[in-house]
């Protein structure tokens, strides 16, 4: 009996000597804020306070602060055993937040807790949150796929707030703008509404103004996209410079149109690329491309130059359509005339009998262009009898004559006897084409001069004229001379 006895209490104190003691006290944590929706005055940080020293880099992660369902920004820091939370933008008046601690919180001497705190708060102002006071249009409208949302405020706005917090359903990219006072937002469909859908906008409360105050609340509205009915129409055409990316519009009218350039089309909408490229058409056929410069504005490359003085005969069917669909009301036809570049005499080369050194005189296009377009070049005295004297007129123009029209143009050109009457005009011995923009013609016959010694008087002039018009100088793209253009020569003296 006593030998069981011992055997118990021996079994006793090896049982008590394997266990330690269990440390029941309370775990208290205060915070700011203390209550849930307390409304602080003044929040530049919040914390939370452990009774105990804890093992702060486990613990720092567990505190959040939230607003709006999104985590704040902010810096973790320790005073004694305080955690504090400063957030890198301060928090925003009227708006909810909330304060959690979830984890477990380990202190420095073994013990750990569970912890599940969650804390909403506010942060007051005196300034009043703004309201929204006006919209276009009105909820439940039924608008066109281009229709603006205007949104009119209380107060100026922040744009990077209105940004974050504004919302369409179904999805679609905007632009928004405002007033100079910031207090009415224009908001329009980058393209377009997407249409036969109910459009839900919403503005989410975290929206603040200029001052920092939320609106607090969330505002919302719809409207109906309709198809748009209105059919497309030709407003203008007009000749552009294409340059890469780069159109240049020009002064309207098609009857301008040159070599090199394009057409730009204006429609009164956007319209289907592809149902323009179709629509499309020019007679006599010239092969281009189409593009889109912005959603009514496009452009028509050619791929070959345009013929000139060419009747062309643009046509746009009804295939094409806007973006909803809606064709063109009546097809678009406009006739046109490509333009067609003067004609002009770019020099004129005198050869022969002349006072010039080297027998050879230039008059370029800077010297022919002139209101009176007389110059005096000599025809000098030489070892020859009157009446053999000889000169050659060379006549360079900006564009070519083909074989059929020159024969006109050559004989268009005239070197005759001027001044006094009497004087007689030479004769052509030769005429010869160098190419197809410049003619050589011989003259012989001229005279000399015999002036009066002592009054001055006696001597002999010439006149060179290449004539002007349709009828006497046109080739065979249309260009013409618009103006004459006259050389007068004095012979030399004896």
């Amino acid at each position: 009996m006593f030998r069981g006895r011992l055997l118990l209490q021996t079994l006793g104190i090896i049982a008590l000597a394997g266990c330690a003691l269990i440390d029941l006290r309370p775990f208290p944590i205060v915070s700011c804020p203390a209550s849930p929706n307390q409304l602080l005055d003044s929040a530049p940080n919040v914390w939370v306070q452990f009774p105990e020293p804890v093992v702060e880099a486990e613990v720092e992660p567990l505190l959040t602060v939230a607003s709006e369902g999104r985590r704040l920004a902010g810096d973790r820091h320790w005073e004694a055993n305080r955690l504090v939370f400063a957030p890198l933008t301060p928090f925003a008046p009227g708006m909810r937040h909330l304060l959690e601690l979830k984890g477990t919180v380990s202190t420095t001497a073994g013990r750990s807790f569970n912890e599940n705190i969650a804390i909403p708060f506010y942060v007051g102002t005196d300034a009043a949150a703004p309201l929204l006071t006006g919209v276009q249009p009105r909820n439940g409208a039924t608008v066109g796929v281009d229709e603006i949302i205007s949104l009119t405020f209380s107060q100026p706005m922040d744009a990077n707030s209105f940004h974050e917090a504004f919302s369409v359903s179904p999805a679609t990219e905007v632009t928004v703008a405002w007033n100079g006072a910031g207090t009415v937002a224009t908001v329009a469909p980058a393209v377009r509404w997407t249409a036969e859908r109910l459009c839900t906008w919403s503005i989410a409360t975290a929206c603040a103004a200029r001052s920092g105050v939320a609106v607090g609340r969330q505002w919302t509205g719809n409207f109906l996209v309709q198809l748009d009915e209105s059919t497309p129409e030709v407003l203008s055409t007009a000749p552009a410079l294409v340059s890469g990316a780069t159109v240049t519009p020009l002064p309207p009218g098609l009857s301008s149109l040159r070599s090199g350039e394009s057409i730009l089309i204006t429609f009164s909408e956007e319209v289907e690329l592809s149902s323009l490229q179709g629509a499309f058409s020019l007679s006599p056929a010239l092969a281009g491309t189409m593009r889109r410069v912005s959603p009514a504005l496009y452009v028509y490359v050619p791929s070959a130059d345009w013929l000139i003085g060419q009747a062309y005969l643009l046509t746009i069917s009804r295939g094409l359509t806007d973006s909803c669909g809606n064709p063109l009301r009546e097809p678009y036809r406009e006739l046109f005339r490509t333009a067609v570049p003067p004609q002009a005499v770019t020099e004129i080369d005198l050869s022969g009998d002349l006072t010039s050194g080297s027998g050879y005189m230039a008059f370029p296009a800077s010297a022919l262009d002139n209101p009176e377009p007389s110059l005096v070049a000599w025809v000098a005295k030489a070892l020859k009898p009157d009446g053999e004297l000889e000169l050659t007129a060379t006549i360079r123009f900006a564009r070519g004559y083909d074989a059929a029209h020159r024969p006109t143009i050559a004989g268009a050109i005239n070197l005759a006897g001027y001044y006094p009457a009497s004087v007689a005009s030479p004769e052509v011995t030769q005429t010869t084409w160098l190419d197809e923009r410049s003619v050589c013609i011989s003259y012989a016959g001229f005279a000399r001069s015999a002036i009066d010694p002592a009054t001055g008087t006696g001597a002999l002039y010439y006149r060179l004229i290449v004539p002007s018009g349709q009828g006497l100088t046109i080739n065979q793209e249309g260009s013409y001379i618009a103006s004459p253009v006259t050389l007068l020569l004095e012979s030399g003296p004896d």
